[in-house]
C-alpha cells in the first residue's frame, strides 16, 4: 500500500503544483493588459485635435501629350483588345509596319507570366493606342491593324 499512496500523494502535488502555475499566468497575462493600457497623457495625445490643419497636397492637372492618340470606346473592326488585365512590357511592331497572322504585335505580363499578344489577320498597323510599362484592363484597345 506504501507504493499505493505515494502515486496517489505524487498526483494531487503535481494537480496542484498545476494550478499554482495556471494561477501565476492567469496573474501574469492580467498584470500585462494593466500595464499595455493607455495612461492619461497617452489618451490625452490620441484624443487631442492635431494643431496643424492636414491639407490635402495639390494634385497636379492631367494633360494629355499631344503625340497621343485618342483610344476608341469601343473596339471595332480591326482593333485588337486585351484579353486579360496586366502591364504591356513590350511592344514589337511600329505604326505603318506590315503583319501577318500569328506576328507577335505587343507582349503583355499578367500574374507575373509573360502573354504573347498575336496578330489575328494579315494587315497594316494603324494605330498603337498604349505605351511600354502602362496597365491595361481586358478588352482595353491595343493597336488597331487595316487591310
Amino acid at each position: 500500500m506504501d507504493g499505493y499512496i505515494d502515486a496517489l500523494e505524487l498526483t494531487v502535488i503535481a494537480l496542484g503544483a498545476l494550478l499554482v502555475i495556471s494561477i501565476c499566468f492567469i496573474g501574469l497575462t492580467r498584470g500585462l493588459q494593466w500595464l499595455a493600457r493607455p495612461g492619461k497623457k497617452e489618451e490625452e495625445i490620441v484624443t487631442a485635435e492635431p494643431e496643424v490643419p492636414i491639407v490635402p497636397a495639390e494634385t497636379p492637372p492631367v494633360t494629355t501629350p499631344a503625340a497621343a492618340k485618342p483610344v476608341p470606346r469601343i473596339a471595332g473592326e480591326g482593333v485588337i483588345t486585351s484579353p486579360m488585365p496586366g502591364t504591356v512590357i513590350a511592344i514589337k511592331v511600329e505604326v505603318g509596319e506590315l503583319v501577318k497572322v500569328g506576328d507577335v504585335l505587343i507582349i503583355l505580363e499578367s500574374m507575373k507570366i509573360q502573354n504573347e499578344i498575336p496578330a489575328p489577320r494579315d494587315g497594316r498597323i494603324k494605330e498603337i493606342y498604349v505605351a511600354e510599362g502602362k496597365y491595361v484592363r481586358r478588352k482595353e484597345p491595343l493597336i488597331a491593324i487595316e487591310g
